[in-house]
């Protein structure tokens, strides 16, 4: 299944949106896949606490604004358009691996 993932990111006092595609085997596992890329969306220990979607961090903060489940035609159309990277979660819930289509990890490619 793939998921379409949005953030509100604000830095600096300017808000926008970014959006990813995550391929999970279901919800749960997309949206903790998601939860956690939020957590760690910039390196280093978050400066404002962990609350229900929402990371403040030093540089600024993220919120997991939306997931959306896409069927087989959406996905084409958005891979097809090259302009989101796709990520992909395996693991068990609490030991998520999420890594890009090369094999990176999260933790290591998005910074």
């Amino acid at each position: 299944m793939c998921w379409l993932i949005n953030y509100i990111l604000d830095i600096a006092g300017t808000e926008t949106t970014t959006h990813l595609l995550l391929r999970a085997d279901n919800l749960q596992m997309a949206e903790l896949a998601a939860r956690r890329m939020g957590r760690t969306w910039w390196e280093g220990s978050l400066s404002g606490g962990d609350k229900d979607g929402y990371w403040t961090f030093h540089d600024g903060t993220v919120w997991f604004s939306g997931i959306t489940m896409l069927d087989a035609r959406e996905v084409d159309v958005l891979t097809g358009l090259k302009f989101l990277d796709i990520w992909e979660v395996s693991g068990q819930s609490d030991n998520l691996n999420i890594n890009d289509d090369h094999g990176n990890a999260w933790e290591k490619v998005f910074r």
